[in-house]
């Protein structure tokens, strides 16, 4: 299999995968997602806090990032959790 699809450049089996009835289609880096006319038509990209981030299809026009909140700084929480713990029987 690995000599098959090394055998054609990844254009030549985009449209080849046009041509034909079956499930084939590329597996995209991370970076190249924005691109993609598919996400781009379904607005997946979206951007919170100065990153990007890949939505789905499945919230109905609804964004998991409405309600959250970005990750805390690192060791924003510690003394609070090391509280918590101390307190543990």
């Amino acid at each position: 299999m690995k000599q098959l699809f090394a055998s054609r450049t990844l254009a030549e089996w985009t449209t080849f995968s046009l041509t034909i009835d079956c499930c084939l289609t590329p597996i995209l880096e991370v970076g190249e997602l924005h691109q993609h006319p598919q996400i781009q038509a379904r607005g997946l990209i979206q951007e919170k806090w100065g990153h990007r981030y890949v939505g789905t299809c499945y919230l109905e026009q609804k964004s998991a990032l409405d309600k959250a909140t970005p990750a805390p700084a690192l060791g924003e929480h510690t003394e609070e959790w090391l509280a918590r713990l101390a307190r543990r029987p």
